[in-house]
């Protein structure tokens, strides 16, 4: 009798646990999806998934890869400037270092921004950081290629990410 309810509470246990995992994931992607605190500057800005190259850094461990972009828009004050969200991770030494940008090419249609971040780490908490470049001529209506993606502006003002919809 008491090696079954051993059995049955080691049962319960691994149930409880189970549904305490289930509960933390959700409430993680819930996060990454409606965002946590606000950026500083607030704007609306299209969030997507990007995908990430990595450079491993033989030496040092760290690893160099693109910054993951989760909007784009115009500088207020500057219409040259160009303001990226990017989810940042932090939290401890070697979740992030290095954050850049910059303007890689730059046409009567296009301006083409690279933006890269150093990491040490994998578990690390992130939160929404801007970082601006600024183009030699003002942005206007040209279409904003950041990290290799396609961004284009709408009527109002604001960028979305072009995917294969982009004209």
């Amino acid at each position: 009798m008491a090696g079954r309810d051993i059995r049955v509470a080691y049962a319960g246990a691994i149930v409880v646990t189970t549904l305490i995992g289930l509960l933390s994931f959700s409430v993680f992607v819930l996060a990454q999806v409606f965002g946590g605190s606000p950026s500083p500057d607030p704007q609306p800005v299209a969030e997507q998934p990007v995908v990430t190259s990595v450079t491993p850094s033989p030496t040092t461990g760290w690893v160099e890869k693109r910054a993951t972009i989760v909007g784009v828009r115009a500088g207020k004050k500057n219409p040259r400037a160009l303001v990226m969200v990017v989810a940042l991770p932090v939290g401890s030494p070697g979740c992030a270092r290095g954050l850049h940008a910059r303007i890689i090419d730059e046409t009567s249609t296009e301006v083409a921004v690279e933006t890269r971040v150093s990491s040490l780490r994998r578990r690390c908490e992130v939160i929404s950081k801007t970082i601006a470049a600024t183009a030699r001529e003002p942005l206007g209506d040209r279409r904003l290629i950041v990290n290799g993606d396609a961004w284009t502006r709408n009527a109002k003002g604001s960028y979305r990410r072009c995917g294969a919809t982009c004209g």
